[in-house]
This record gives structure tokens, sequence and C-alpha cells, in this order.
């Protein structure tokens, strides 16, 4: 006989996150926004009000930067936006902006 499945405490999350537009340079405006769900086994469920850390990276010149951390509030549907300015001494190169899931 198997033993019963170990239920898990918390399913795994899957989201999406998108910005405003594709390029930006230093100084200017990133407006963001994302969504959040959790994936219990192909039925999906909202975490409303749970608090994610968002961090923006650049990646140029072989190295990787460190641009913005910072916090958003599901909403009860589980998506979430902002906004934050790139630093005027932003490195130039590929940027990401990520949360984990």
């Amino acid at each position: 006989m198997r033993p019963p499945p170990t239920p898990q405490t918390t399913p795994p999350t899957r989201g999406a996150l998108y910005t405003d537009r594709p390029i930006y340079r230093p100084g200017q405006v990133v407006y963001y926004r994302g969504v959040l769900r959790l994936d219990d086994d192909a039925s999906y469920q909202v975490p409303g009000g749970r608090v994610v850390t968002l961090t923006a990276l650049t990646y140029g010149n072989g190295s990787e930067t460190r641009i913005y951390t910072g916090t958003a509030t599901l909403s009860a549907f589980g998506t979430f936006r902002g906004q934050f300015t790139l630093p005027a001494g932003a490195p130039v190169g590929e940027p990401g902006l990520s949360f984990p899931t």
C-alpha cells in the first residue's frame, strides 16, 4: 500500500509581471503591474492581501546591479501595481524586474 499524500501547507505560486514599456533611461519612472496565483494542482486560488517583494536588476558590463527593491500588497483579486524611479546613475544594460514565486 502507498502511504497517503502529505498535505502541502502552501501551494506553489505562479505569477506574471510586466512594465508599461520595454526600455527606460536613467531618471525615468517605471510603472509595473503583476498578478499572482496559488497553483493547487490545476486549481488556482487568489492570495489576496499578501505582500510581495520586488527587485529590479540591470545586467551590463559583465555584472549585475540592484537598482530597486520594494514591496507591493496584493489586492483581493491577487493583482498588484506600483512604480519606481530609476536612479540617475543607474548603469546602462538589460534591466529585469522580478518577484519570488
